[in-house]
Parts: structure tokens; sequence; C-alpha cells
């Protein structure tokens, strides 16, 4: 299942939407980190769904030359 879909909350909300996980992770995860940027400022209970993304993502690995958007 594609992370837009299984985090589609978050998604619906990205400003962000053509990113790959690449660049996010290279532009930052981590609390305040650029590879998230928002159209609002998220609610608890949308922050509590990020926090899963997060570590949902720390378990992802990337390989070179195959599409990760």
């Amino acid at each position: 299942m594609a992370l837009s879909e299984r985090f589609s909350r978050l998604f619906e909300l990205a400003e962000n939407k053509m990113e790959t996980v690449a660049s996010m992770f290279s532009l930052g995860l981590g609390q305040g980190g650029d590879g998230w940027r928002w159209r609002r400022r998220l609610w608890v209970w949308e922050e509590n769904l990020l926090e899963e993304c997060r570590a949902f993502m720390l378990d992802v690995s990337l390989f070179p030359n195959v599409s990760d958007v």
C-alpha cells in the first residue's frame, strides 16, 4: 500500500505531495524537519498519525534506481 493511501489524511494536508521518500529523508523527517510542510497546523490526532508515519518510514529501505514516489 502506498504511503499516500496508508496516511491519506497527512497526504491531504501536505504541501509537498510530489516529494520522494528519499528527498524527504534528506530534508529531515524529525520534528520540525523540512521534509514536512503542511497547509495548516496539525491537530493533536494528526500529530499522532504523523508520529506513526515517521516510525513506519524508519523501516523503509531505499534502493538505487527504484522509484519511491
